[in-house]
C-alpha cells in the first residue's frame, strides 16, 4: 500500500511560501483536491504524483511516498526469502 508524507509537501511549501492554493494551480489540480489529499481523505493518483514530482523540483518520489506491508504481505514475503535459501 502507498503512503504519503504530508509534512514533506507542507515544508516544501512554507520553504518556497506557497499557499495550497498556489500549489494546486502549478500542479493543474483544483485546490479541493489538494486538500482533500493533504487531509488524508483521498489516496494520491499516479497523475497527482507526476504533477507533485514536476511542479516541487528538487522532492524525489522517495521523500514523500513510501510503501508499506500488511502483516499478511511481510509473512509471505519472508516466507519468499526463506524458501529462496
Amino acid at each position: 500500500m502507498l503512503d504519503f508524507d504530508v509534512k514533506q509537501v507542507e515544508r516544501y511549501m512554507e520553504i518556497k511560501s506557497w499557499s495550497q492554493a498556489e500549489l494546486a494551480r502549478k500542479m493543474g489540480i483544483s485546490e479541493s483536491y489538494l486538500s482533500r489529499i493533504l487531509r488524508g481523505e483521498r489516496m494520491p493518483g499516479r497523475k497527482f504524483i507526476g504533477s507533485l514530482l514536476q511542479t516541487c523540483k528538487g522532492l524525489e518520489f522517495d521523500d514523500v511516498f513510501f510503501l508499506w506491508r500488511t502483516p499478511r504481505q511481510c509473512r509471505n514475503f519472508y516466507a519468499g526469502i526463506i524458501f529462496i535459501f
